[in-house]
């Protein structure tokens, strides 16, 4: 599967809401075309449109989030058998995050 997304969320009235959504990939994943350096050929879009290029769908993604301050969910984090789910490096549950939000 070649298909990748970036979504930015708010958290109002302790729900999870959808602000900005990209998404990018090969056009057809059975048959990826290849540009003259041998990187994969992909369609980008944002909020539901297409954008021309990974410059101007990269210049969106900044407009609205600091990629520098993100992180990967992954890294540090270890599957806990007990909970049935990774924890570490601030993964947890929704709930989790609303009571850490109300206890703030």
């Amino acid at each position: 599967m070649d298909r990748y997304h970036d979504k930015i969320y708010s958290i109002e009235n302790e729900e999870f809401k959808l602000l900005y959504e990209g998404e990018y990939g090969a056009e057809n994943n059975s048959n990826i075309q290849l540009d003259e350096n041998g990187a994969p050929i992909y369609k980008y879009y944002w909020n539901g449109s297409e954008v021309a290029s990974e410059a101007e769908y990269t210049q969106l993604l900044d407009e609205v989030f600091d990629v520098n301050q993100g992180v990967s969910p992954f890294d540090n984090a270890e599957y806990d058998g007990e909970l049935g789910r990774y924890v570490g490096n601030g993964l947890c549950s929704y709930e989790e995050i609303i009571n850490e939000i109300l206890q703030y």
